[in-house]
């Protein structure tokens, strides 16, 4: 469901910043429209597994409260289901997303739903993540898992972050377990 919404936004010169790269599947989606892509991650093993995956793009150690970028570089800012592990972060990493996106141009999110929480448990438990506490819709774990958090939002809440932020949300729409936003800057 994703690939598909990639697919119809991004063109092939687009510039794409993909925040919390590492690990995850959607490099191949968007390398399969554009090769202007930096994908950026805070894990070193993640970014040196993606550099050797695809060594002909770039990726970079960083911080998605603190992106290594100027201003208004890219036509498009990518966060696929890893925002919802900023926990006490997810503002200030919308501000840098925010920041590095050129004016009139497009944020993809994509987050768990408020009906997530039985299939997300599901998934951890057969993945044999350790659960330290569940808070309402908030799952912390324990400490050697690398993202410690986990959350899922209603489409209001989602909404009222990127608004706060400055973004113009164009659409969030459920597909399976998750919410995916598409907003302007």
């Amino acid at each position: 469901w994703e690939r598909k919404i990639l697919q119809e936004i991004i063109r092939k010169n687009d510039y794409v910043c993909d925040v919390w790269a590492g690990w995850w599947r959607t490099i191949d989606d968007i390398y399969t429209i554009t090769s202007n892509i930096i994908g950026i991650d805070y894990d070193q093993d993640a970014i040196n597994w993606l550099c050797e995956k695809y060594p002909e793009l770039a990726f970079t150690l960083a911080d998605a409260v603190n992106l290594p970028f100027s201003e208004k570089i890219f036509d498009v800012v990518t966060c696929m289901m890893s925002w919802l592990n900023f926990w006490d972060k997810k503002e200030k990493s919308l501000e840098e997303m925010y920041r590095v996106l050129k004016d009139n141009w497009i944020l993809i999110i994509s987050t768990f739903h408020e009906n997530a929480l039985p299939i997300r448990l599901k998934v951890y438990q057969d993945i044999w993540i350790k659960i330290k506490e569940i808070l309402w819709w908030k799952v912390v774990f324990d400490e050697e898992f690398w993202a410690n958090t986990s959350e899922q939002f209603t489409k209001n809440e989602l909404h009222q972050y990127l608004s706060t932020v400055g973004f113009v949300v164009e659409e969030i729409f459920k597909v399976w377990v998750g919410y995916i936003c598409i907003c302007k800057k």
